[in-house]
């Protein structure tokens, strides 16, 4: 491992190596960021096209005749003594540092065509071959994401999805450990599963981690509309997350309302009984849906941070989080009084979100729905007298 060049980014608290390292070696340090994330398929979609695909098989004849790739940006998360030690942990043992680091803290930032391509020509004929690597290092996920943003603000072919799901494993081990620290309570309640866990949400508490992704961009956009299939946001909605991921405190706010949302489904699904008729009947159905998760969580970032444009203080920020907090609290407590099926059918009042949901357009029903828990849950927030029934919330929209 040859280091070219070593640079210290103030605003993010982040080292920038750039290096030359044997392909052998950088396989092997990019082996689980690659495989595991499931990045190669998503990148193949990408590549579907004639055009796209002579170019990729223009690269491996390139690499073949010796031709020198841009160099490939990964990503890593040390601890902070690491990170004062930095000189010593990456001249020192370097490869095998970096093939110790726990898989979940590295992420191909750029490159993920590079390295197929690279997995394609890699044999003992090439395994020696030098090629370029820059290292982004840094000791939480909120700097490196803000990293990633900034470097791609501007820059056409990437989507927010895709930014944040270089880091997606980082970012999910983050809001895990964030999410216990803060509720312990909710330790062997609360699971975010991998698309290789091939776990059902057959109860309260399981969340799909691309799905809980979807939810932390929605909070940082303030928007409930986050299209993860095609394109995430524009040039503005990208500023709009990055002011918000600037923020050091940001995941750990996050985590506050995504824990408050977890403490409400877990007490709802323990309404079991049959409560009205249609797709939403018993308790554990409303954070079922993804639009509701959405909304909610939507609804709590306009509550904290304002509509998109607005900029709040932190003392403000603070106080409409507890505000929040303490509104989960009071129906939590409300709930936990020893409801009569009587009063539970009257609180969680499914006959009215029903009737609400099947007057809904048909033609953008996901928006729809979106925007039907996002003003649910505005309207949840912002009166501390809907207690007994969430009827005035299902109006709202």
């Amino acid at each position: 491992m040859i280091i070219l060049d070593k640079s210290f980014d103030k605003r993010s608290n982040c080292f920038s190596f750039l290096i030359k390292i044997k392909l052998k070696d950088y396989l092997q340090i990019v082996e689980e960021a690659f495989e595991e994330k499931g990045h190669l398929e998503g990148q193949r979609e990408k590549l579907s096209t004639t055009t796209a695909i002579r170019i990729r098989r223009r690269m491996v004849n390139d690499l073949y005749s010796g031709a020198i790739m841009p160099p490939v940006v990964i990503g890593i998360l040390v601890e902070e003594a690491e990170l004062q030690d930095i000189d010593t942990w990456i001249t020192t043992n370097a490869e095998n540092n970096f093939v110790n680091i726990d898989e979940d803290n590295i992420s191909i930032i750029d490159g993920m065509q590079r390295t197929a391509a690279y997995l394609e020509i890699q044999s003992t004929e090439t395994e020696d071959n030098l090629i370029r690597m820059e290292i982004w290092v840094a000791t939480s996920v909120e700097n490196l994401t803000y990293r990633m943003l900034v470097l791609n603000t501007g820059q056409a072919p990437w989507n927010l999805r895709r930014q944040l799901e270089v880091v997606f494993r980082p970012l999910i081990k983050t809001i895990n450990s964030d999410l216990l620290t803060q509720y312990p309570e909710l330790k062997d309640k609360v699971t975010i599963a991998y698309i290789d866990d091939k776990k059902a949400r057959t109860q309260s508490g399981i969340y799909h981690a691309n799905q809980v992704i979807e939810t932390y961009i929605a909070y940082g956009l303030r928007k409930d509309k986050v299209d993860t299939q095609t394109v995430l946001a524009d040039e503005f909605s990208k500023l709009d997350m990055i002011d918000a991921v600037s923020n050091n405190e940001f995941v750990v706010d996050y985590t506050k309302v995504f824990g408050n949302m977890c403490k409400l489904d877990l007490e709802f699904s323990n309404f079991k009984d049959k409560l009205s008729d249609g797709s939403y009947s018993i308790g554990k159905h409303i954070f079922d849906s993804q639009p509701a998760r959405i909304g909610f969580i939507t609804a709590a970032a306009q509550k904290t941070m304002g509509v998109p444009g607005i900029t709040r203080s932190a003392g403000q920020h603070q106080e409409a989080l507890t505000k929040i907090i303490n509104r989960c609290n009071q129906i939590l407590t409300y709930l936990q009084s020893g409801l009569t099926q009587e009063q539970a059918i009257e609180f969680f009042s499914f006959d009215v979100l029903n009737e609400r949901i099947s007057k809904l357009s048909t033609v953008r029903i996901g928006d729809e729905e979106r925007n039907l828990f996002r003003e649910a849950f505005k309207t949840f927030f912002e009166n501390e007298d809907i207690i007994t029934s969430l009827a005035p919330c299902w109006r709202a929209y």
